[in-house]
């Protein structure tokens, strides 16, 4: 792959990543809120919180196979547009 794919894909796994940290700071969030909500309402904290352990765990899975899948698209369109350009490589005909 040529250095603009190297670059596609760079970008790509760090959308991913940041995507992924920002899916675990809201999963804590969301997880403090109920934890204090289901005090306030005199619930039992912790079958509140395996809960939302669960859905954090599903959340993450998630947000992996998005990033899996973003990432495998970058280098799927990568090597289409190389194929399509004789493998990134230009032959020029002479005039």
């Amino acid at each position: 792959m040529g250095p603009q794919s190297d670059e596609l894909l760079a970008e790509a796994k760090e959308k991913a990543g940041e995507l992924f940290d920002k899916g675990k700071e809201v999963g804590s969030k969301v997880m403090e809120t109920v934890k204090s909500e289901a005090a306030e309402q005199g619930l039992d904290t912790s079958s509140a919180a395996d809960l939302l352990k669960d859905l954090v765990q599903k959340g993450t899975e998630v947000v992996e196979k998005v990033k899996t899948e973003a990432v495998s698209a970058v280098q799927n369109e990568s090597s289409t547009n190389e194929s399509e350009n004789g493998g990134g490589q230009r032959h020029l005909s002479p005039s």
